[in-house]
């Protein structure tokens, strides 16, 4: 299974945990890819923390 497929797989099973537990607690439906993406917004938003990962790759710590 390559990487995509993975991925995909694995956002599907977080998203379906997450809309289940918003329905037993009577919550608003919700998944776990919109909450992620409601917190992240937009790239200026991040202030910079989209850089990260170079920067401290750059430090010589690697980073997967």
């Amino acid at each position: 299974m390559n990487s995509l497929v993975a991925d995909r797989a694995w956002r599907i099973g977080d998203d379906t945990a997450m809309a289940d537990f918003s329905a037993r607690q009577k919550m608003p439906a919700s998944d776990w890819s919109g909450r992620v993406i409601d917190r992240m917004g937009t790239i200026p938003a991040l202030s910079g923390r989209e850089k990260l990962k170079g920067q401290v790759n750059a430090l010589g710590f690697p980073l997967k």
